[in-house]
């Protein structure tokens, strides 16, 4: 029964959020989702991602670490505006956290499948997510991955769901 109620109310707040003009992302550019091809930021952070689990799969992880952002607390000018330094023990416990996550996910998963993509506004700047499946049918898992934009063009996972 809750799973029913839970499922009735999505539809409802889907429904209100599409018949009232809410955000509809992807008609607004700001997201890619469902098929639809990535353009704009949403194509640059797919691609940066794509590098990223390419490298996290080969075991790459001092190459990955330009995908990171840093955030950590030793030097604030940093955190969430640099990628990580591998040469630093902290940074490359990160850099192997987040590589290890996803070489599992992609190891006992399958390949990554890119579904949506959303933009959020923060003290930290604008969040790039995309939702990423890994696996098929009952078996996919889903990650959010939160992306930074670190320098023009740059851009690097800062958080994953």
């Amino acid at each position: 029964m809750r799973t029913i109620r839970t499922l009735f109310v999505l539809f409802l707040v889907t429904s209100l959020a599409t018949a009232c003009g809410g955000d509809d992302p992807v008609a607004n550019g700001d997201s890619a989702g469902g098929g639809a091809p990535a353009t704009g930021k949403a194509a640059e952070v797919k691609a940066a991602l794509e590098s990223l689990f390419a490298l996290a799969k080969a075991e790459k992880y001092e190459e990955a670490a330009k995908y990171v952002v840093y955030s950590g607390r030793a030097a604030p000018e940093r955190r969430w505006k640099d990628v990580s330094n591998y040469g630093d023990m902290v940074e490359k416990a990160q850099v192997d956290a987040v590589c290890g996550r996803l070489r599992m996910a992609m190891k006992h998963s399958g390949a990554p499948n890119f579904k949506s993509f959303a933009t959020e506004k923060e003290s930290e700047g604008e969040w790039l997510i995309w939702t990423v499946g890994f696996g098929t049918g009952i078996e996919e898992m889903e990650m959010r991955i939160a992306c930074l934009e670190v320098k023009p063009g740059q851009y690097g996972v800062a958080d994953i769901d």
